[in-house]
């Protein structure tokens, strides 16, 4: 169970399956850390554009290497009103 508290605007992330364990043509796994590093970068963008980011930066990650699982990631936007 995870709890937190919600302020007038919370995004929440959660990494569901597998972003981690993609390779590059180095094979170099994508990794928690370098996902985390991205999120820290944009969270102060909007919403479809952090998504639109975090696409770009597992592409470019990855280059013409083939995909070896799939990838879910779960963003959760919530907005409070007063």
């Amino acid at each position: 169970m995870i709890e937190t508290s919600i302020k007038n605007y919370t995004e929440i992330y959660k990494k569901l399956y597998n972003i981690g364990k993609n390779l590059n043509e180095n094979l170099e796994t994508f990794g928690k850390q370098k996902f985390k590093d991205i999120l820290l970068k944009i969270q102060d963008l909007d919403f479809n554009i952090q998504k639109q980011i975090i696409l770009e930066e597992f592409l470019m990650f990855r280059g013409k290497r083939e995909q070896i699982d799939d990838i879910t990631v779960l963003g959760l936007e919530f907005l409070i009103e007063n």
